[in-house]
């Protein structure tokens, strides 16, 4: 079974990881998943880094401003993100990448494309 660390950053998402480890769904993987430490913003990065953890559970306005200060790693994140409101344009976080999506999106739910 592949162990894989997972400390959370942001304490809401335990209720989940704690349904994801009870329903088995790990283990039906084949992953012995270690989610229940705590990692602060300021060694979340340092962590993963090191290869003390896989990934970080919550990590998400620390990793925004590392990219903008010319970090290369690629994050994976939630499906929806309201940080983005706070983010300058000019900042250039996300080349390509649009800080009204959530005005987007409305428009594209108002006018949706033909099927």
């Amino acid at each position: 079974m592949d162990k894989v660390r997972f400390p959370y950053r942001a304490a809401g998402h335990l209720a989940l990881l704690h349904i994801v480890a009870e329903s088995g769904s790990w283990k039906k993987q084949g992953l012995s998943v270690e989610y229940d430490s705590y990692v602060g913003p300021q060694e979340a990065h340092e962590v993963l880094r090191s290869g003390k953890a896989e990934f970080i559970s919550g990590n998400h306005i620390t990793p925004y401003i590392a990219r903008a200060e010319g970090d290369d790693w690629i994050y994976l994140g939630q499906t929806a993100n309201y940080v983005a409101h706070l983010i300058n344009p000019s900042a250039k976080v996300f080349p390509g990448y649009s800080t009204n999506f959530v005005e987007e999106k409305k428009e594209k739910q108002a006018h949706p494309a033909p099927k």
